[in-house]
């Protein structure tokens, strides 16, 4: 990639199965690079309406579901998320959500804020 260029990669356009699923991707480069996660929908041909984006986080991802998790239901809530090894992580809170009748017709994410050991 050429100096202050710019790749942008569909992973739904790499295969099939990577389309409404989360998934990770690791770069490595000989220089020092910049990588965001953009997110766009409902989807190109659709025209898209709504989009977010963050900074490229490291190794893996994991999505927890809110409304999948017992007695957490429809009300606010704080996730409190503890490394006990030592390694270092990523936290990002995605929220998707239907509107005027389209289901996840809007969305936000945000990095989460890194606390001072108790």
């Amino acid at each position: 990639m050429p100096a202050n260029g710019r790749l942008t990669i569909n992973v739904e356009t790499v295969s099939p199965l990577l389309a409404n699923t989360p998934v990770s991707t690791m770069i490595s480069a000989d220089r020092g690079i910049i990588v965001e996660r953009a997110m766009y929908w409902p989807d190109i041909a659709q025209g898209w309406q709504e989009a977010h984006n963050s900074f490229g986080a490291p190794t893996s991802r994991l999505n927890v579901q809110a409304s999948l998790v017992p007695g957490l239901g429809e009300g606010f809530f704080s996730a409190d998320v503890r490394v006990l090894n030592y390694q270092p992580i990523a936290v990002e809170k995605a929220t998707y959500w239907n509107a005027e009748g389209v289901v996840w017709a809007r969305g936000t994410n945000v990095t989460a804020t890194r606390l001072p050991p108790p």
